[in-house]
C-alpha cells in the first residue's frame, strides 16, 4: 500500500459537488488497484479533531463523488496496490470536474519499484480489536465481518481476544479442568483468522483462581492444568500452542501487579511452556519491574517513555549480555 492525498477548497457559499476520475494510468479510468476516499474530521474524547476517518468516496457512475462543504478544505486521500504492474514509471492525470461545469486537472505520477514484498509478513501486527465479542471498540454483529477484512487486508495477523474466551475452562477443586469445556467463543474467533501468526488474549486475572490464592501449591496445580487444556485445544484445531499468547494484566506499573503476573506466568511456563506470555508494563521505578520481566516471554514497552525517559529505564528492558554489548559503544 502507498498513499497521496490531495487537498480541495470550496470557498463559494454553497456546497460543491466535485466528480473526481484517476485517468492515464494501466487498467483504465479508475483502475482497480486504486482506492478514493473521503477524509473527515472527527472529534475525540481530548476534544482534539482528527482526520482520520477514511470512508470510500461514493460513486456517480464511473466517477467518484467528492463533496466539499462552503467555505471548507475537504482531502482526498488516494490508496495504491499495484501488485502486478511491472515495475516502471507511470503518469497519469487526476480530472476534477464541478457538477456546476469546469474541469482542474492535477498531475499523478506512480513509480513501481523493483522489487517484490512477501505475500505474508514475519512481523506480528496486531491491535488489541477483540473480535471474538460483538460489542469491543464498535464492533457489532452487523460489522464484524467487514472489520476483520479490512484489517487482514492491511496484514494484520495477530487477533485479539477477551478474557471470556478462554476462562470457561475451570477447575474443579482437585484441580483438574472440568469437562466438557464449552470452547465455542474461542473456536468462532480462531475460524475467523485462518491464517494469523498468533492468537492473542486479554486475560486480566486476578490473585486466585479456582478458589486458590497465588503463591499456593494448588493454584500453581489449577493454572498448571488449566494451561495444559488450551494447549492441547490448540493442537486439536490444528495450530501450534506457540501461537497462542496470554496477556496476564494490563499496563502494570506496580510491585502487586507484577506479582501478579509473575505467579501466573512461572505457572503457565512449568505447565505449557509452548504458550507466549506477553506484558506491556508501564514502569513507574525501576526496583521491582526487572522480576516480572524476566518472568514472561515477551516484554513491550510503551514507544513514548522509552524513548524521552533516561538510558537507566531502557536497561530495564535489556538482557545482561544485550546491557553489556551496549555498554562497549556508550
Amino acid at each position: 500500500w502507498r498513499a497521496g492525498t490531495i487537498n480541495l477548497t470550496n470557498a463559494e457559499a454553497e456546497p460543491m459537488r466535485v466528480h473526481l476520475r484517476v485517468t492515464g494510468l494501466p487498467g483504465g479510468d479508475n483502475p482497480p488497484y486504486l482506492k478514493v476516499r473521503e477524509v473527515l474530521t472527527v472529534g475525540t474524547r481530548h476534544f482534539v479533531p482528527v482526520s482520520a476517518a477514511l470512508p470510500d468516496a461514493p460513486r456517480d457512475g464511473d466517477d467518484y463523488l467528492i463533496t466539499i462543504p462552503s467555505g471548507m478544505t475537504r482531502q482526498v486521500w488516494l490508496s495504491f496496490k499495484p501488485e502486478d504492474l511491472p515495475a516502471d514509471t507511470y503518469t497519469g492525470r487526476i480530472e476534477l470536474t464541478r457538477a456546476a461545469g469546469g474541469t482542474q486537472v492535477v498531475e499523478l505520477k506512480l513509480v513501481v519499484y523493483p522489487l517484490r514484498f512477501p505475500d505474508e509478513t514475519t512481523l506480528c501486527l496486531g491491535g488489541w480489536e477483540e473480535s471474538d465479542g460483538d460489542h469491543s471498540y464498535g464492533i457489532t454483529k452487523e460489522n464484524k465481518a467487514a472489520v476483520i477484512e479490512h484489517l487482514k487486508e492491511y496484514y494484520v495477523n495477530t487477533p485479539w481476544a477477551n478474557g471470556p474466551s478462554m476462562w470457561p475452562a475451570q477447575v474443579d477443586e482437585h484441580g483438574e479442568v472440568k469437562l466438557p469445556v464449552d470452547t465455542t467463543r474461542f473456536d468462532n474467533w480462531v475460524r475467523l483468522w485462518p491464517k494469523a501468526r498468533m492468537y492473542m488474549v486479554f486475560l486480566n486475572c486476578g490473585d486466585s483462581f479456582g478458589g486458590s490464592k497465588m503463591g499456593t501449591a494448588e493454584f500453581n496445580l489449577k493454572v498448571g492444568n488449566w494451561a495444559r487444556f488450551w494447549a492441547q485445544h490448540m493442537r486439536e484445531l490444528g495450530l501450534d500452542p506457540h501461537q497462542l499468547g496470554l496477556l496476564i494484566y494490563d499496563e502494570p506499573n506496580s510491585k502487586n501487579q507484577y506479582d501478579l503476573i509473575v505467579a501466573w506466568a512461572n505457572a503457565i511456563e512449568a505447565a505449557a511452556p509452548e504458550i507466549v506470555t506477553w506484558e506491556d508494563p508501564q514502569p513507574t521505578e525501576y526496583v521491582d519491574a526487572p522480576v516480572m520481566f524476566d518472568a514472561v516471554d515477551v516484554v513491550c514497552p510503551w514507544r513514548k517513555p522509552f524513548l524521552e525517559r533516561d538510558q537507566q529505564y531502557r536497561d530495564m528492558f535489556l538482557t545482561d549480555e544485550e546491557r553489556a554489548a551496549n555498554d562497549q559503544f556508550t
